[in-house]
């Protein structure tokens, strides 16, 4: 038998205020946005969206550079910071990596740059966050660092290039390793283009972002 008028009144009652509980019922907060992971004394330098985890989330590699007080902290230089934040499903961010000791200051070139703004890059390759840099006067240093989430929260230094100069004689020296498998390249170049190359190994050991110090390299 067909249900009755009160049955269907009912029904459709609960219906209607089942459908009033899910309207009324709070969105859930989405994650923390890309801002709160800014210090205050701190600005954005350099923003790169890129998919680091293989997810194919747009997640974000922040340069960081202190604000300057006055004029005189600007002179003398102003650190950076080296951020690294995985993306949420809900669109906000999650902190996987901080560099406080990474980067070269704004006036930390040395006599090379001068009174220029120390530049540093840093661009993304193969879900691979890329640092490189440069400081010095007569020996030039060159440092790449090379990084990459490892598990859900971390970032791990995997590899380093350092390139030592003395720009009087033009000879170089060249260390590279993968700190993945312990394999190091030492590359010595003359100023007349010679090279010897030498490989070796070195112990493997686990070094995260927050523990990369560019003084030690």
């Amino acid at each position: 038998m067909p249900p009755s008028r009160t049955i269907r009144t009912t029904v459709a009652g609960l219906l209607a205020g089942g459908a009033a509980l899910i309207a009324a019922a709070p969105a859930m907060p989405a994650g923390p946005p890309i801002a709160d992971f800014v210090p205050d004394t701190f600005r954005i330098e350099k923003r790169i969206s890129a998919d680091l985890g293989g997810d194919a989330k747009k997640d974000a590699v922040l340069v960081l550079v202190q604000r300057a007080a006055s004029p005189a902290a600007e002179e003398t230089g102003l650190l950076r910071r080296l951020v690294v934040l995985k993306a949420r499903s809900d669109g906000g961010y999650v902190l996987v990596g901080e560099g406080r000791r990474i980067l070269l200051c704004t006036r930390c070139g040395g006599a090379f740059f001068g009174s220029i703004r120390t530049p540093v890059t840093v661009r993304v390759a193969k879900r691979v966050v890329i640092v490189e840099q440069r400081f010095g006067s007569r020996e030039l240093e060159f440092q790449r660092f090379r990084l990459r989430l490892e598990g859900a929260l971390s970032t791990r230094l995997i590899g380093t290039d350092i390139t030592v100069t003395d720009r009087l004689t033009g000879v170089s020296r060249e260390v590279s390793t993968n700190l993945l498998t312990g394999d190091r390249i030492v590359t010595v170049r003359q100023a007349d283009g010679t090279e010897d190359r030498r490989a070796s190994k070195v112990a493997v050991r686990r070094t995260l972002l927050e523990g990369v110090n560019l003084a030690r390299y």
